[in-house]
């Protein structure tokens, strides 16, 4: 026999009450459709109140205020490359400041689901499990950084990478659909 203070279970969240006034409006409006019976006794009465709980415990679940939307718009990387056309014509700080300010701009928009800037450093793998010690550059030059983004077809997703300060400054973005799992 197990000690309940042990039992790590107990600790579990437990399933809300509906409140009692509205367990009482749904039981009516059930019995009015005529989903319950009058009866009170029996099986039929603990089936009609379970089938009444159930719907409250959905409708809760599914309602809740919170609970975010799934956003179904598909998604895109924007690949962002440098290579020695790149402008660093001012202080980091400032790049920083209107890439941001980019990437905000998508957020409040809801476009913008992440975004980094990535290390020069690079390790290339091969067949064989190689490690080589160099830059994984291709004809785009280095991969500088990323963002993933929603857009509702290809055609906004273009418009939005159009949009990044990276191409001002002589860098190139690669536009990537993301498959969807």
């Amino acid at each position: 026999m197990t000690d309940d203070n042990n039992d790590p279970l107990r600790l579990l969240e437990r399933e809300a009450e509906p409140p009692t006034l509205l367990k009482a409006r749904v039981m009516r409006t059930l019995r009015q459709s005529g989903v319950l019976k009058q009866q009170r006794r029996g099986w039929g009465l603990g089936i009609g109140v379970a089938a009444a709980v159930a719907t409250f415990a959905l409708g809760w679940a599914v309602g809740r205020p919170g609970a975010a939307p799934v956003d179904a718009r598909p998604t895109f990387a924007l690949l962002l490359y440098e290579d020695t056309s790149f402008r660093y014509d001012r202080p980091e700080a400032e790049f920083v400041a209107e890439y941001s300010a980019w990437a905000g701009e998508l957020a409040s928009r809801g476009a913008l689901v992440s975004g980094e800037k990535l290390d020069s450093t690079s390790r290339l793998l091969q067949e064989g499990s190689q490690v080589r010690a160099a830059d994984a550059r291709s004809d785009l030059g280095v991969l500088a950084g990323f963002f993933i983004i929603r857009a509702a077809s290809e055609a906004e997703a273009l418009r939005i990478a159009e949009s990044c300060p990276h191409l001002n400054h002589g860098g190139r973005i690669a536009l990537r659909p993301i498959v969807p799992t």
